[in-house]
């Protein structure tokens, strides 16, 4: 069998990300471009998206074991604070206000393609459901032109296992 090689060309981020909070998914390995489509994006509102993977990991030997075999015992996936701009904190905000304590949100993010482009089937995406742990104004500080910004702490409840298939 023959080397292959791996070497993909890069692709920014900026621009060629969209982030969404949709109203519902029924389904979040296999989400739907209605679904999606139905979302609020705030990709022009927000300077960073992660989520991270904790695995603890167990050893398991027996007698008659040489060497001992790790395996995961447990996997607890987290996500961020999301830090999402206010615009004018006095005015009515809609959307920061639904995320209320202890509600539900299907977060998602589709990278690579173009962020004005509506999601269509086939179109790869990573979606957490999450519920909002915390909700806080972002410190005020004396810098100059800092933008008024909610920080939210969420707990994930799911998370697709990387990038799933919009259908």
């Amino acid at each position: 069998m023959a080397i292959t090689p791996y070497a993909p060309s890069a692709k920014y981020t900026a621009g060629n990300t969209v982030i969404g909070d949709a109203p519902a998914i029924a389904n979040i390995n296999a989400p739907t471009a209605v679904e999606l489509n139905a979302s609020t994006t705030f990709q022009c509102a927000t300077e960073a998206f992660g989520s991270t993977t904790n695995v603890s990991r167990g050893t398991r030997k027996m007698i008659c074991d040489t060497v001992g075999k790790q395996r995961v015992t447990n996997r607890e996936y987290q996500m961020e604070n999301l830090t999402i701009m206010y615009g004018d904190p006095q005015t009515a905000n809609t959307f920061l206000d639904s995320f209320a304590i202890g509600s539900t949100h299907y977060l998602w993010t589709r990278p690579g393609k173009a962020d004005n482009v509506a999601v269509a089937a086939a179109d790869k995406v990573l979606v957490i459901q999450v519920t909002v742990d915390s909700k806080d104004l972002r410190q005020i500080s004396t810098a100059d032109g800092d933008e008024f910004a909610c920080v939210i702490g969420v707990s994930v409840q799911n998370r697709t296992q990387l990038l799933v298939a919009v259908v």
